[in-house]
């Protein structure tokens, strides 16, 4: 699972016309550490973690502001899709909860004509569920933020 999310990423990568400069992902970088939204940076690109966002099988309501700033930011820095990546265990219930979770996120997040995807990463059996959807931006080069400033993880991951 882990390796089709994987290249799902590496293709939507390679199926962009232009892409942002280091200077460019190094403003995103600045904006998400501002905003108080933890950054991720590994090989699937540039994201932001978002932690506690799921009320059953749609978005918390006191997480509605956080997703919806999110969206904001993500639109002012318009390089390529965004990938919305959740892990979940490998029961069909709980995947279809996880999908249904992120489908109701990718529409809140509002990125206008952007393209937003969605991953889920499947889990071994009997792993703990896990609540953190990563949103990644695969255009941004991880790698040319190297040095930018470091992430401010808050325990909400807000």
């Amino acid at each position: 699972a882990r390796a089709e999310a994987l290249l799902a990423l590496a293709d939507a990568r390679r199926g962009l016309a232009s892409a942002p400069s280091p200077e460019e992902t190094r403003a995103l970088v600045e904006a998400l550490v501002e905003a108080g939204f933890p950054v991720l940076r590994d090989e699937r690109g540039l994201g932001a973690r978002l932690l506690d966002v799921f009320d059953g099988g749609g978005v918390r309501a006191s997480a509605r502001g956080r997703v919806r700033r999110l969206g904001e930011l993500l639109s002012s820095h318009p390089f390529g899709p965004i990938v919305l990546v959740l892990s979940c265990l490998p029961e069909r219930a709980a995947r279809a909860e996880a999908t249904r979770r992120l489908e109701a996120l990718a529409a809140l997040l509002r990125v206008g004509e952007r393209e937003v995807t969605t991953s889920l990463l499947e889990l071994p059996s009997g792993a703990g569920a896990t609540d953190e959807v990563r949103v990644v931006l695969p255009a941004y080069d991880a790698i040319a933020t190297s040095d930018a400033p470091p992430s401010t993880s808050s325990p909400s991951g807000s």
